[in-house]
């Protein structure tokens, strides 16, 4: 297991409810997509249109929070990745 995706679920309440805020479900964690960030979620929308505020949003939240970058990563955005990463699912777990 991903030490990102074990992050993942010892915050999952808390990292959904600032999703939720801003209009976002994860559906992933996204294995070594950049090492520039300390996490990368696969996200989808939820009721409504997140812009790019929202994006900015969550991420400042999560560095204030937890002192970490995290990369919200769109399907429409992972399709182009060059090459193929391991999505840790979350689905199965809703």
């Amino acid at each position: 297991m991903s030490d990102s995706y074990q992050f993942y679920r010892e915050n999952e309440k808390e990292i959904s409810r600032i999703l939720h805020m801003h209009h976002f479900r994860a559906s992933g964690v996204i294995d070594e997509i950049d090492s520039d960030f300390d996490i990368s979620l696969l996200v989808t929308e939820v009721g409504g249109h997140p812009t790019l505020f929202d994006m900015g949003a969550v991420t400042g939240l999560f560095e204030r929070r937890w002192n970490m970058r995290v990369q919200l990563v769109t399907p429409e955005a992972f399709e182009q990745q060059d090459e193929p990463r391991e999505v840790l699912s979350l689905e199965g777990d809703r």
